[in-house]
């Protein structure tokens, strides 16, 4: 059986980060938890979306600690600085697969902690490691050039990128993913436009992006 902690970063906001973590959810079920940690734009009362979509791709119940209403960093969201307690919480999750979205970018503040600390926690002392999510767009070379920088400065363990091509698109898209792998030591995978409410399409698109970041046990239908 596959274990390992996973936790998605992103280059930016909005870069694909919930779908990319819902598919590779969709794929480990149901022996996976997909959790967000710390969300913001949240209806006062209700359930992250982010958090909704994990849980209903991992067949689980949604699992995030924090949710504001602003839709701003989590430092300006929160009445209050965010400290180590959103790390304990996400230390203390435990699954044979866990993933766990992070909310931003990768250099995001909390507050008292910053996103860094939550990947920390995430990961442990395990198998597993970063995903990066990244919007395949022009400019995406040098955000994900930059993440990959930061990430490993951080001594922390980088499986691979996932170029998420939501449309509207623009030449790069042709290239992106080819020149992102020659210019890294890491596997870039992209991820088409999903029907995001169809869970065998996400299952379908999360084992193709398993496979190509070279985590085995995922590759086939359950």
């Amino acid at each position: 059986m596959v274990r390992g902690r996973w936790f998605v970063t992103g280059t930016d906001t909005d870069a694909g980060k919930t779908v990319v973590t819902a598919a590779l959810a969709a794929a480990a079920a149901p022996n996976v938890l997909a959790a967000k940690p710390i969300a913001t734009g949240v209806r006062e009362g209700a359930v992250p979306d982010d958090a909704a979509l994990l849980a209903r791709s991992g067949g689980h119940a949604p699992s995030y600690f924090m949710a504001f209403s602003a839709p701003v960093s989590p430092h300006r969201a929160s009445p209050r600085p965010i400290g180590p307690e959103a790390v304990v919480w996400t230390a203390a999750l435990t699954a044979d697969v866990l993933l766990v979205e992070g909310v931003g970018g990768w250099r995001v503040p909390l507050g008292g902690a910053w996103v860094t600390d939550l990947a920390r926690a995430a990961l442990g002392s395990g198998p597993g490691g970063i995903v990066i999510a990244a919007p395949d767009r022009v400019g995406v070379i040098n955000q994900v050039l930059l993440t990959v920088e930061a990430i490993r400065r951080d001594g922390l363990p980088i499986v691979g990128v996932v170029l998420s091509r939501f449309p509207p698109t623009d030449p790069s898209v042709a290239t992106n993913a080819d020149d992102l792998t020659s210019l890294l030591d890491l596997p870039v995978a992209t991820l088409e436009r999903l029907n995001i409410q169809d869970i065998s399409v996400l299952a379908d698109a999360g084992r193709r992006v398993w496979t190509t970041l070279g985590v085995s046990g995922f590759n086939r239908r359950s």
